[in-house]
């Protein structure tokens, strides 16, 4: 019963963001779309080497804010506690800022540092932050913000993969994946 609720609400979620999705693609052209807000550009080097989900099945948060996992897609990036991690194609590596405002932030909910650089564990990206959109630190790799699906329901799931092609899964050298999952089903 359980299984099936949350998958329920997976679906529901996905078809409440269907609308939300529209707001993502950046309309007009324009990339840099959005309220601007100050660079806070702290970068530093990643020092993990050892590979694998942070995730211990129950939903909490490890001390690591970016690890790697294998998924559908290959060995990927995800947060601490496993749910993939994306780009999105129209932010400007390097800028200080994030493309993805108002509905988009429902949808695409920035990745968040704790304080100082984040921790990572077999990132091999340069690993850094900037103030997000929503006014917290966003974590960055080589410079590009990165962001949580919210129609991922579980850790390894990678339904944001390809959307409008502009949403990327990241790999570990931060390199964006742009191949299509093979299959239907996400999770590890």
């Amino acid at each position: 019963m359980r299984t099936t609720s949350r998958r329920l609400a997976a679906l529901a979620a996905t078809a409440a963001l269907a609308g939300t999705l529209a707001a993502c693609s950046g309309g007009g052209g324009s990339y840099g779309g959005g309220a601007s807000t100050p660079a806070d550009t702290t970068t530093g080097s990643s020092t993990g080497s050892s590979t694998g989900s942070t995730s211990d099945g129950g939903g909490s948060s490890s001390t690591a804010a970016l690890s790697t996992a294998k998924t559908s897609l290959g060995t990927i990036v995800v947060d601490g506690k496993g749910m993939t991690v994306y780009y999105y194609e129209p932010d400007d590596p390097g800028s200080g800022k994030s493309a993805c405002t108002d509905a988009c932030l429902a949808a695409w909910p920035p990745v968040h540092a704790g304080s100082g650089t984040p921790k990572v564990q077999g990132v091999t990206a340069e690993v850094g932050t900037i103030t997000g959109n929503d006014g917290k630190p966003q974590v960055t790799l080589d410079g590009h913000p990165v962001y949580l699906y919210a129609g991922d329901g579980a850790p390894g799931d990678v339904a944001g993969q390809g959307i409008q092609d502009i949403w990327w899964v990241v790999a570990p050298d931060g390199s964006e994946i742009e191949t299509m999952a093979s299959g239907s089903g996400g999770g590890y």
